[in-house]
């Protein structure tokens, strides 16, 4: 596995990546650099957003019209992604006793965002066919995140953040010696 990287395309195929996350989310850094209990001090130490967050991220690489032969697009690997997951949030402290005292929810758990990505292996894909080795890929994708996760405007924690994103990744892979 010493030649394998997320940005490295040396097969097509689809590959699987599970993870589960647990962050307490039970501390801040004030203006001066020093840790403090609570990550919203404004409103009394002991403010925590407990998150825990289960992924599954879903990474196509494949060759698109190979035998097409078309310009840029034959000639190399794409990568398609996608990024589905759960997750459970809940708000203790202050802000959490608030929550409940106006009559909102301070937890919520649900779907989190969608996160979809798409592009082009830009250097490290030619002849994938036939290489052994590729000490160097370069890849470039671009992204959305689409607001489908779960979304309570009344809960201060949420699994979703209910925001429509784009952008793009530039990615590389490099190996400088064999092993």
């Amino acid at each position: 596995l010493l030649d394998s990287g997320r940005f490295l395309s040396k097969h097509p195929g689809m590959t699987v990546g599970l993870s589960l996350l647990h962050d307490p989310r039970d501390a801040s850094f004030g203006s001066d650099g020093r840790r403090r209990r609570g990550v919203a001090p404004a409103y009394g130490p002991g403010s925590e957003f407990p998150l825990t967050r289960l992924t599954a991220d879903f990474d196509w690489h494949f060759p698109m019209f190979e035998t097409e032969a078309l310009p840029f697009v034959s000639s190399r690997l794409w990568n398609a992604r996608a990024v589905l997951g759960y997750a459970e949030t809940s708000t203790k402290g202050p802000i959490g006793d608030a929550a409940i005292a106006a009559g909102g929810p301070s937890s919520k758990s649900g779907i989190h965002d969608l996160d979809l990505a798409f592009g082009p292996v830009l250097f490290g894909s030619r002849d994938w066919r036939s290489r052994s080795s590729t000490p160097l890929s370069l890849i470039l994708l671009g992204e959305l995140r689409m607001p489908i996760g779960a979304q309570d405007p009344d809960a201060p924690n949420n699994a979703g953040d209910s925001v429509f994103a784009w952008g793009g990744r530039l990615g590389g892979h490099w190996q400088p010696q064999t092993a």
